[in-house]
């Protein structure tokens, strides 16, 4: 469900512009007209990605790491 996903989670989604899968960190959530989306943000960039991360396309969200 979009309402367990929170700025600072770990996503993996599929992006639209090709069938690569990226991980990166949640920078923003919120709502449109199309509905929920996620704005995300590699760990090096100081700047949110341009594109709008849409439910349907997260495929996972990282919960835990073993050190």
């Amino acid at each position: 469900s979009p309402d367990y996903i929170r700025v600072g989670d770990v996503i993996s989604y599929k992006a639209e512009a090709s069938d690569a899968v990226i991980i990166h960190e949640v920078a923003e959530v919120g709502t449109d007209a199309e509905g929920w989306f996620a704005r995300t943000k590699g760990y090096g960039a100081k700047k949110a990605d341009p594109e709008k991360v849409r439910f349907t396309q997260v495929k996972g969200v990282l919960v835990a790491l073993f050190w």
